[in-house]
């Protein structure tokens, strides 16, 4: 069995050449990657769309394109093969009717999947219960058992970078959500953590991939005491449309060490930290006193994330 895809220890292609053809891979396709399985005209033999959300629209022209390019997974699929769809997303209900696989909707209607319930999971998130609701029917649908399956997701603590606990420092909890590289991503990371009052410090901002960030101010509102901006083209929009969120704190910072110190001295005890930036990674800072450019504060979002857990592990606890 391989997994690959969108990990930092093991992309796609540091797999390729060591698969055998009896092998299981279980593999994370981006929409770039999909567009050349379009050229191609191949699917997979099993397909699974979590969801099709705002997302590289400095890319698309569109969410529909977006969405084409998402769809090419199932499109070229055969009788026999399988596909995964989430019934709760108007997009991925709509490649049902655009594959020949046979069809299997996932959904997390009341709270619960067909084969899991929230007590069955170790990890945070509705967005994740929503993971686990599509990992689930794949292996229903292959004949795996559902006690089988249970047991394997009581077992599973989550992924690096995604909604990742790292530490608690003076009663002030820090969470790496690097992997949030869009609002969607990060409403689910304030949804997820968020309590009655405001008790987050989010450290947000990055690079501009066109997308639109007014579904994430109410949250902002919501669920958050203070924010703290690391530089970059996304970070300019999401300042402007903060301004309505009237939030008292909203402080700056040119590299993830000062974001995390400031963050930490805006935060009391009970407070979390939450690293969940809605935007890429490839954010510049700014020029020197010469005027020149310096080089990018991050090689991609798991370096930022690598520079938080480090930023985090720095801090000095109670004696």
């Amino acid at each position: 069995m391989w997994f690959a895809g969108n990990i930092r220890t093991t992309p796609m292609l540091s797999i390729v050449d060591k698969i055998k053809p009896e092998d299981w891979v279980v593999l994370e396709l981006s929409s770039w990657q999909l567009e050349d399985m379009d050229r191609q005209k191949i699917s997979p033999h099993i397909a699974v769309v979590t969801n099709v959300l705002q997302d590289h629209l400095n890319r698309y022209t569109g969410m529909r394109p977006y969405a084409r390019a998402k769809e090419s997974i199932v499109l070229y699929q055969k009788k026999g093969d399988v596909a995964v769809l989430n019934k709760e997303n108007a997009w991925t209900r709509a490649m049902a009717k655009k594959t020949k696989a046979k069809v299997y909707f996932s959904s997390n209607r009341r709270g619960r999947t067909s084969t899991v319930q929230r007590s069955d999971l170790n990890i945070l998130g509705e967005h994740n219960i929503q993971n686990a609701q599509a990992a689930a029917t794949v292996a229903r649908a292959i004949g795996i058992s559902a006690k089988t399956i249970i047991g394997a997701l009581k077992k599973f603590r989550g992924l690096p970078d995604r909604l990742e606990y790292i530490r608690t420092v003076h009663g002030v909890r820090y969470y790496n959500d690097t992997t949030a590289t869009t609002p969607d991503a990060t409403v689910a990371a304030l949804k997820t953590l968020s309590h009655q009052e405001p008790r987050i410090i989010l450290i947000a901002g990055g690079s501009d991939k066109k997308l639109d960030y007014k579904s994430l101010m109410p949250w902002i509102k919501k669920t958050c005491k203070a924010v703290v901006f690391l530089p970059g083209a996304a970070t300019d929009k999401i300042k402007k449309l903060a301004v309505s969120c009237q939030l008292s704190v909203v402080a700056d910072a040119a590299s993830m060490p000062s974001a995390v110190r400031t963050a930490s001295r805006l935060a009391t005890r009970g407070d979390i930290v939450l690293l969940s930036p809605a935007a890429a990674s490839f954010a510049r800072p700014p020029k020197s006193a010469s005027g020149r450019r310096r080089r990018g504060l991050f090689q991609h979002e798991f370096d930022r994330g690598e520079q938080f857990r480090r930023a985090v592990k720095s801090l000095i606890p109670n004696p």
